[in-house]
């Protein structure tokens, strides 16, 4: 069977929110302190921003007959059909037409694929 692996990464503006963040956390503390305080406080907020979007990116992942997203896993067997979303099903389905059995898998920065390929 196939293998496919792909790790849904943040979009290049949120890291560069996270960036601008860290540096100016860092300037902020440069200025009533000292320079170095600046440099060990950017560097830091930099180091946690950047764990936190590779800690928050989902892996989807087609391995040994399953279907991996996240944590969660189905064998390929029980997929029969599957039908991509456009962002207003994807809102209906999170929101009022929710199913309470239904898990979801959903990183807000995925558009996905509209061609209804896996």
């Amino acid at each position: 069977m196939k293998s496919f692996r792909e790790h849904l990464w943040a979009p290049w503006w949120i890291w560069l929110v996270g960036a601008v963040f860290a540096l100016s956390l860092g300037v902020a503390y440069a200025v009533p302190f000292h320079a170095r305080i600046g440099w060990i406080v950017g560097t830091i907020t930099g180091v946690l921003v950047v764990i936190g979007l590779v800690r928050s990116s989902p892996v989807i992942e087609v391995r040994d007959g399953c279907l991996y997203a996240g944590r969660a896993h189905i064998a390929i067997q029980f997929i029969d059909t599957f039908t991509p979303l456009d962002r207003n099903a994807s809102l209906e389905l999170r929101g009022p037409g929710a199913n309470p059995l239904a898990w979801n898998h959903k990183a807000r920065w995925v558009h996905g694929r509209q061609d209804g390929r896996l």
